[in-house]
């Protein structure tokens, strides 16, 4: 079939997509389920494109809370992937989406509606410029 075989010429030829898109829409209309009423401007919604590669496979997670506090006799640390960071007492119960080989997530909430997604921020370093 030739509509294939330009199909496959054109993937070959235009690189794939190096970036991350995420857009936030405060004042969303919302269904209020018991009503059946639409609330307008009372609602956000949080949408994030992730640029991994289309054959990764991805997986939603739920993160029960926990609480530390009876076993925190000093100031214990998260190891992250670069970074270190203190660990809280309690942490809230949250539904992440991630690369199943990754530490950390690219988007996830938590219980109490806070939401993020991660966003590639390509830099040089100070001699990588091109100061000519």
């Amino acid at each position: 079939n030739n509509n294939i075989a330009i199909d496959t010429a054109l993937t070959m030829l235009i690189p794939p997509p190096k970036s991350c898109d995420t857009f936030v829409y405060v004042g969303a209309p919302i269904l209020h389920k018991p009503s059946k009423k639409l609330l307008t401007g009372t609602g956000t919604l949080f949408g994030k494109n992730s640029d991994r590669p289309s054959e990764e496979r991805h997986e939603v997670i739920r993160v029960r809370p926990r609480s530390y506090e009876s076993t925190m006799s000093q100031k214990e640390v998260v190891q992250c992937t670069y970074i270190n960071v203190p660990r809280d007492k309690k942490t809230l119960d949250c539904v992440l989406s991630r690369p199943c080989w990754m530490w950390g997530c690219e988007m996830g909430a938590n219980e109490c509606g806070v939401v993020g997604g991660n966003e590639a921020v390509h830099t040089l370093l100070a001699n990588e410029l091109d100061t000519r």
